[in-house]
C-alpha cells in the first residue's frame, strides 16, 4: 500500500501477518482475515484508521467501514480470549475468507463455530 507521496504504508497492526506472508509461512485464519481487512483498511491502530482511499477516521466514525471495525473487534476478542478454540485462530488451514467492503466476513460461522 502506498501513501499520496508514493511511500509504502505499513501498519504495525498487520506487521506480524505481513512477516509471515513474506517469509512464505502458512497464514492462519486470523492472519487471512487481517490480510483481507488490510485491503480496505491498510492502517489501523488504537486511535483510528486509514482507508485504501487515504482518508483517516477515528475508531468511532459512522461510515461504510464501521462494520469492518466492529467485526474486527469481535474477531480479535475471540482470537485472544476464547479458550475453547485451542489456538485455532493462529494455525493455518485450508479454509479461506472472502471479504469486501460490504461484507467483512462471509464465512462468519467458520470463525465462530
Amino acid at each position: 500500500m502506498k501513501d499520496s507521496r508514493g511511500e509504502d504504508v505499513v501498519s504495525t497492526n498487520y506487521l506480524g501477518t505481513l512477516v509471515r506472508k513474506y517469509a512464505g509461512l502458512e497464514l492462519s485464519a486470523y492472519d487471512r482475515y487481517r490480510m483481507n481487512q488490510r485491503e480496505q483498511i491498510p492502517v489501523f491502530n488504537f486511535a483510528g484508521y486509514m482507508t485504501a482511499d487515504g482518508d483517516w477516521y477515528d475508531l468511532w466514525a459512522e461510515n461504510s467501514y464501521r462494520e469492518w471495525i466492529e467485526r474486527y473487534r469481535t474477531v480479535q476478542y475471540y482470537a485472544l480470549f476464547d479458550r475453547k478454540r485451542n489456538g485455532r485462530y493462529f494455525v493455518g488451514s485450508e479454509e479461506s475468507y472472502s471479504c469486501n467492503q460490504h461484507s467483512p466476513m462471509i464465512k462468519y460461522s467458520t470463525v465462530y463455530s
